[in-house]
């Protein structure tokens, strides 16, 4: 009796053992790195809209495969290959708020009994948004600090149009800059005559001894 009992253990051993065995070679580090490179591969990018003095922001998760999913840790939710039917392989989602760092991870879409765990950590930033950028005193000075979109401030309103328009006094106590017309001299016949006599003697020299030969050429030829 004892010997068919330890006949029947051995046979069971015989038979889980080597499916215990099996699965453990599925987990190897080969295929970990297969999904890696894989999950590298996944791009998270933002993107925003703005509307009414308001800004939201959006995420883009592109060249998803189906071997992948992504965890979206603030929101608690999993994005698949496929979710966007027309673009499976690229998913937008919407509710982000600007001023924040939103982390996402990259699991093993089928693991199996393996636990590949965290494949890739993917990070998406967004700007803080000034909210006072396109208020009609800012109009004239875009290129004052406050009146930039992206920037990060606690000023009130009022607060915030106390600066913009001391900035634009500021502006206006600067004397701009004088530009002297450049004078043209008149013409003056004394200073040039001064300045040439010298090249008017040649030519009044070689004038009247061109008229002397030219007399007397005439007056021996008889012309």
């Amino acid at each position: 009796m004892k010997q068919k009992i330890l006949f029947i253990v051995c046979m069971i051993l015989l038979v889980v053992i080597p499916s215990r065995v099996q699965g453990a070679d599925s987990c190897d580090n080969t295929l970990a790195s297969r999904y890696q490179r894989i999950a590298s591969n996944v791009n998270v990018t933002t993107t925003y809209q703005e509307s009414n003095g308001s800004v939201s922001f959006q995420v883009i998760i592109t060249n998803l495969t189906p071997e992948i999913t992504i965890y979206d840790v603030s929101h608690d939710r999993y994005f698949h290959y496929g979710d966007n039917s027309e673009n499976p392989g690229e998913i937008i989602v919407d509710g982000f708020e600007a001023d924040r760092s939103y982390r996402f991870i990259a699991y093993a879409t089928n693991s199996g009994d393996c636990d590949y765990g965290e494949l890739y950590t993917y990070y998406a930033n967004t700007p803080a948004y000034n909210q006072f950028s396109n208020d009609a005193v800012c109009q004239d000075v875009k290129e004052f600090k406050l009146c930039q979109k992206w920037l990060k401030t606690s000023l009130t309103y009022d607060e915030f149009v106390k600066q913009v328009n001391e900035y634009k006094a500021s502006l206006e106590k600067k004397e701009p800059t004088k530009v002297s017309p450049t004078e043209t001299p008149g013409f003056n016949l004394a200073q040039f005559l001064a300045d040439y006599y010298y090249v008017l003697l040649i030519i009044i020299i070689l004038f009247v001894s061109g008229m002397i030969y030219w007399n007397e050429k005439h007056d021996t030829f008889g012309f």
